[in-house]
């Protein structure tokens, strides 16, 4: 679960969904610092907002050895259709 910080105020940020949250677990840290490092994005813009169920799996071999892992791949799917959405408004 994450908790919003009470000792520091909110900082401006190019990413508002993580500000001021601490987070609680390890699947919770590693999906921030999966979003924040671009991948997710990338492999967006690689695919042009579609992909099928095999490049999927290469995405999830990916995320695991680069060592984003423990990782819960249905909150991946999650950062990964809002990624498809920011890049499909993009494009408009």
């Amino acid at each position: 679960m994450l908790k919003r910080r009470k000792s520091k105020p909110v900082q401006e940020s190019t990413d508002k969904s993580w500000d001021g949250i601490e987070c609680c677990s390890a699947n919770e840290r590693n999906l921030r610092n999966l979003v924040k490092s671009g991948m997710l994005a990338d492999f967006v813009k690689k695919n042009n907002g579609s992909w099928d169920h095999l490049k999927w799996l290469m995405l999830c071999d990916d995320i695991t050895t680069k060592g984003y892992t423990p990782i819960d791949l249905d909150w991946v799917g999650m950062a990964l259709e809002q990624e498809k959405d920011n890049y499909s408004e993009k494009k408009k």
